[in-house]
């Protein structure tokens, strides 16, 4: 027998970069009601108004710690690098 299925709207995804590609998928995942959690480097500094600014926005929350968002990702799928 198999097991039931997940719907979307019941996972929740951790994205370990908010550069350009990653608030994009964050944008489409909310659209299909998946939670998101995101860890960036810049929001440390002095770049992080747009990111949070943005997160805000698409009701994506955002750490300066990796670990809040690792957390979510027990089996990562996907891994991709933008400059």
């Amino acid at each position: 027998m198999s097991p039931e299925p997940v719907c979307s709207n019941q996972w929740h995804v951790g994205l370990i970069g908010y550069g350009e590609v990653g608030r994009i998928l964050a944008e489409d995942l909310r659209k299909d009601g998946v939670r998101v959690s995101t860890y960036d480097i810049k929001l440390g500094g002095a770049q992080a108004a747009p990111l949070r600014e943005h997160g805000e926005k698409s009701s994506v929350s955002s750490s300066t710690a990796v670990g809040a968002a690792k957390r979510y990702a027990r089996s990562p799928k996907l891994c991709a690098k933008s400059d």
